[in-house]
């Protein structure tokens, strides 16, 4: 018994960090969670592992030996345990985790040629894993897309609504942080790096370090990283082994795994030139398609772009104990209404605010594209720039940081008059995760009371008030789905009911007043909710649904179009948000600008076209690899407005 004491006290430092490691692992992972046995021994042995690896010492001479025992086995266990962490490994082929697994091996064996040490290669090689697998499954499960490098464009977009999630880890998770936290406790003991003087160890294992030595190992190292970013970043050498290369949006993560689908995203991040385009040939199909406004007395324009703003019901057989959007349901007379097609689930916003505002679509551009900060650096057509060439005094309104999504930039670039911000609504409602719904028609209305009496106003407002994470929302519940038991969905819905109730006080002060005006209200995106278990449970539940359906279902927000004076009214319309824009100026009597007469020259034989696919008129589903170049025109119009000569737009 003395000597355990004895050996305790001398050990007593690591004794301490190793067993309060070992408790907080079992605290946090095992006691409170209600797992299964499996789940619970293999933390509980993983810990005490843990507890083992640090307590005990390794000799010098095992070092270099444990390292690369260490080097050979740890993106094996550990990638195998991060790609099941989302639960997709079952729909993976085993070859393709395979492919999976020796990617993780290349980034090990590049980060140890740079460092020349077990412990910083290994420690930074599961560092980087452990993070990006972790990002990944929490986006995903979020947005319902995979993470992708694009998506740092957009961190302070994505830090600055994190606290309305649950980041709650599921058990297969723990596992593999588990597994982390072991690895880098062991590449810990295998030493410091090799090197050359200044206090490191003069030899990598056995093997004498020069300075010479180190270079050739940094240059090898560089090297290999520039080789296989060429040869793996590119669609043909996976497809060439049976990896699926085209999948539909986020469906190369079902089918290839986290790292594959990475490097296939990455070798589609340039917007290549289409087939064929010239200038000349893109301006000469625009000139086809001159206009002249059908209305003398041009009205007020208010397109509000409500965040999450979704009719569930679209999914299948989603019972409700009462209406969630009676007032908006209810509009008929002069309304256009239906159903618009995102090209973004649960997040995203700036890529359909995007598709609204310029006419462009998401299916014409890479997969993970983000135009708002990859695409729009300069003066861009839009509806924007089309109105104020109309004349009319336009506002951007967005009750939020002006950092997010570059959009101070990009309001600036689209040649908006004015942009409101959060700080231009200091003591106004806030409900859920921002600045009420209420609150910015107030401002809207406020515009509109004291603009000057020959002014036209286009007022763009980008709402707030309704963004996910729905889970810890306290409401009054008044509406819920009887037939399910999810407390972020009932949420939800009394969301959309306080939105209803407020565009119905919106639309009835505009209903009293003389001048004419349109207002056009639609969701950015459906909801992302914590659990992906809601969606699926509603789709098993409907019968007749196809894979398309299943598919395009998710993607679907509602939109109305209504004018406080005699219009035609149209009803369940299915567009893509590309045309959304286009059809407001069209119900304006705005028909002076090509592009959007194209639009609605195209919207009438090709109604849906997003990252999802595309559907004809008669409603026929039709995935990008068979689209075979019907939208060659569109194709060349898109780049010529985005990228072509300014002086055109």
């Amino acid at each position: 018994m003395k000597k355990i004491t004895d050996w305790i006290w001398k050990n007593r430092v690591r004794f301490v960090w190793g067993s309060l490691l070992v408790l907080l692992e079992m605290i946090a992972f095992v006691w409170p969670v209600g797992w299964g046995y499996y789940y619970k021994k293999k933390l509980v042995v993983l810990g005490l592992v843990t507890w083992c690896a640090i307590m005990v010492r390794i000799p010098e001479k095992l070092k270099a030996i444990v390292g690369a025992v260490l080097a050979a086995f740890a993106p094996w266990v550990l990638t195998f345990w991060l790609e099941k962490m989302s639960d997709k490994i079952t729909s993976v082929p085993y070859e393709v985790v395979l492919y999976n697994i020796v990617v993780a091996y290349l980034i090990e064996v590049i980060l140890l040629l740079l460092t020349m040490s077990f412990r910083a290669g290994i420690t930074a090689t599961v560092s980087l894993l452990t993070l990006f697998y972790t990002v990944n499954h929490f986006v995903f499960l979020f947005r319902g897309k995979a993470f992708t490098p694009n998506d740092l464009l957009a961190w302070k977009t994505a830090a600055g609504v994190m606290g309305n999630y649950d980041f709650t880890p599921n058990n297969i998770m723990v596992v593999a942080w588990s597994y982390f936290v072991l690895f880098v406790v062991l590449a810990w003991k295998t030493g410091k790096r090799a090197g050359v003087g200044g206090g490191e160890r003069k030899y990598w294992g056995k093997v004498p370090v020069t300075l010479a030595v180190r270079l050739v190992c940094m240059v090898g190292g560089i090297l290999l990283a520039i080789g296989g970013y060429r040869l793996l970043v590119q669609e043909e050498f996976w497809e060439k082994r049976g990896v699926i290369v085209d999948n539909g949006f986020s469906g190369l993560f079902y089918s290839d795994g986290f790292l594959v689908s990475s490097c296939i995203e990455l070798s589609r991040d340039d917007v290549k030139v289409p087939e064929g385009y010239t200038e000349e040939g893109a301006a000469e199909i625009l000139r086809g398609y001159a206009g002249e406004n059908s209305e003398e007395d041009l009205p007020h324009i208010i397109m509000v772009m409500n965040e999450s703003f979704a009719d569930l019901r679209v999914w299948g057989d989603l019972r409700l104990n009462e209406e969630c959007m009676p007032f908006f349901n209810s509009l008929e007379e002069n309304t256009v209404r239906g159903y618009v097609n995102a090209s973004v689930l649960g997040g995203g916003t700036a890529n359909t605010e995007f598709e609204v505002l310029t006419g462009a679509s998401m299916g014409l551009l890479p997969p993970y594209y983000y135009p708002y900060q990859q695409c729009i650096k300069e003066g861009t057509r839009s509806m924007v720039s089309v109105l104020e060439r109309e004349g009319y005094k336009t506002y951007s309104m967005h009750p939020e940081s002006r950092d997010n999504w570059n959009r101070e930039k990009v309001y600036e670039y689209m040649g908006f008059d004015y942009s409101l911000w959060r700080e231009d609504f200091p003591d106004s409602e806030v409900i859920h995760a921002g600045v009420s719904d209420r609150a910015t028609y107030d401002k809207i209305i406020e515009i509109y009371e004291n603009r000057k009496s020959d002014e036209k106003l286009f007022i763009y407002d980008v709402t707030m008030q309704n963004h996910a994470g729905y889970t810890h929302l306290e409401l009054e519940k008044n509406i819920y789905a009887p037939d399910l038991n999810f407390r972020d969905l009932d949420m939800y819905l009394n969301l959309v009911k306080i939105s209803d109730d407020a565009f119905r006080d919106l639309i009835g002060y505009f209903e009293k007043c003389d001048e004419k005006v349109v207002v056009c209200m639609f969701g950015d995106h459906q909801p992302a909710f914590d659990s992906t278990r809601t969606y699926d449970v509603v789709c098993a539940g409907t019968e007749g649904l196809d894979a398309s359906d299943v598919l395009m279902n998710q993607y679907k927000t509602p939109f109305v179009i209504w004018t406080n004076y005699d219009t035609a009214s149209e009803e369940d319309l299915d567009i893509s948000m590309n045309y959304l824009g286009a059809m407001v100026l069209e119900q304006a009597g705005i028909r002076s600008e090509p592009l959007f007469n194209y639009l609605n020259t195209l919207r009438r034989q090709w109604p849906i076209i997003t990252v999802n696919g595309i559907c004809d008129s008669v409603g026929n589903y039709m995935p990008w690899r068979e689209e075979e170049g019907r939208l060659d025109g569109y194709r060349q119009v898109q780049y010529y407005t985005l990228f072509g000569n300014l002086e055109q737009k």
